[in-house]
């Protein structure tokens, strides 16, 4: 839909800057984020929902799944992707909300224990997360040090991984996730994600060295 408003959609260009499909996008986005999990406890609805003796029980209010891969990836992608198309006319309230839900994505980065899904395919999503966030962050105006951060750990991703049952690109070219051969999924997403964000960061300061070009290679 917030592409659609947006413009660029093939066969969609009736409803380009359409008030009755704003109207929508708002109405669906403000109820998501007024059902949003909460940021509980220790943030376990995050990681950690509906496992016993955990503070995020069954039952907990919001909107959260029991898999991780949801509040900490995929919902946040989704309306980090709206947020970005909609920028110029968020609300103060739908940017605050927008940069919440994108922030909330990274925080794994900095806990004492890292989860241990922060690997490979994972890792870059994440990463392309927090770049959108940042570029809303500061009131639209952007966060160079959060979209540095960023790229750092992209570029700290883009290595050969030659243990065994570690998680991300092999000496032969291969991909690896869940210690397993992924090539045509995760290893899929890995390579498309990653050119996507260095082709955004061509002739700036997030554009990487010569040793990260030659690995992904």
């Amino acid at each position: 839909m917030a592409a659609a408003y947006h413009g660029g959609v093939r066969g969609a260009e009736q409803y380009v800057k359409s008030p009755e499909l704003r109207s929508a996008i708002s109405k669906a986005m403000e109820y998501w984020f007024a059902n949003d999990l909460s940021t509980i406890g220790n943030g376990a609805c995050m990681d950690g929902g509906g496992i016993d003796g955990d503070q995020c029980p069954c039952g907990t209010p919001g909107l959260w799944n029991t898999n991780w891969f949801s509040n900490v990836i995929l919902i946040p992608r989704i309306a980090g992707s709206t947020c970005i198309l909609l920028r110029d006319e968020l609300t103060p309230t739908e940017l605050s909300n927008c940069t919440h839900i994108t922030a909330r994505a990274y925080t794994p980065f900095y806990r004492e224990n890292q989860p241990g899904y922060i690997a490979g395919a994972n890792t870059i999503d994440m990463v392309s997360i927090s770049i959108t966030g940042g570029l809303l962050e500061n009131n639209r105006t952007g966060n160079a040090t959060r979209i540095q951060d960023a790229y750092e750990r992209l570029h700290n991703e883009i290595l050969i991984h030659p243990e065994a049952k570690v998680d991300g690109i092999k000496p032969d070219g291969s991909f690896q996730q869940h210690a397993v051969l992924y090539n045509g999924n995760y290893g899929k997403d890995f390579s498309n994600s990653v050119i996507q964000l260095e082709l955004l960061a061509i002739d700036t300061q997030f554009q990487p060295n010569e040793t990260t070009k030659d690995v992904f290679e």
